[in-house]
């Protein structure tokens, strides 16, 4: 496990992003750093940073060392990555489901950089559960961590409240158009809010 939290800049994978970020990768490695990465992506600057981590994160790119600056890292497509989103590659715009599945599994995979989903997906949940049990399972895993100590109980929150919104379809709608698009993980199902109290889910 990476020591990775709350790099998702507080953005759920939304539809269309891993091809893009793949797309731009492929293209070039210094992309996500350039200063036209935004309007060569179509998003705002912290989308920029929350597409290169989720592109990470499901083992699409990979982050390597720049031979010219030391001190700079490129992102670089992985042979997964482009076995499954090149043009010609297995489902490049995710329309079959069990690729959904397959990016899934991946996510958790060594080395996972998403160490709250591995908690709570990990987590032996039977029946229902609270935001707050999960907060407690990701804790959990955190202070177990020599050298995690540091990570605050705020970044910890940010994970649970992008993980509910990447896995449970929306109870209500958002106020913008944005805010209202689910995370193409919802569709999986495997988490399903409880109607009746908003901070359970199934």
């Amino acid at each position: 496990l990476a020591k990775a939290f709350a790099r998702h800049e507080t953005f759920h994978l939304r539809y269309g992003w891993l091809k893009k970020g793949f797309d731009l990768a492929s293209a070039d490695p210094e992309g996500f750093v350039a200063p036209d990465a935004a309007m060569r992506l179509g998003v705002g600057k912290n989308m920029v940073r929350a597409i290169r981590y989720w592109c990470r994160a499901f083992k699409l790119t990979s982050e390597v060392q720049s031979p010219d600056r030391p001190r700079a890292n490129l992102d670089v497509p992985t042979s997964f990555g482009a076995r499954l989103l090149a043009d010609d590659g297995w489902d490049p715009y995710l329309e079959n489901p069990a690729s959904l599945w397959l990016l899934h599994w991946r996510l958790t995979q060594p080395t996972c950089y998403a160490p709250s989903w591995y908690a709570v997906l990990n987590g032996a949940y039977l029946g229902t559960v609270t935001d707050d049990a999960l907060f407690t399972e990701v804790s959990l895993l955190r202070d177990a961590h020599p050298g995690w100590g540091d990570v605050v109980d705020a970044s910890l929150r940010k994970d649970i409240d992008c993980l509910l919104r990447m896995y449970a379809p929306r109870r209500g709608r958002g106020k913008t158009l944005e805010d209202s698009v689910d995370s193409p993980f919802a569709a999986l199902r495997v988490l399903i809010p409880v109607e009746s109290d908003r901070h359970t889910y199934s």
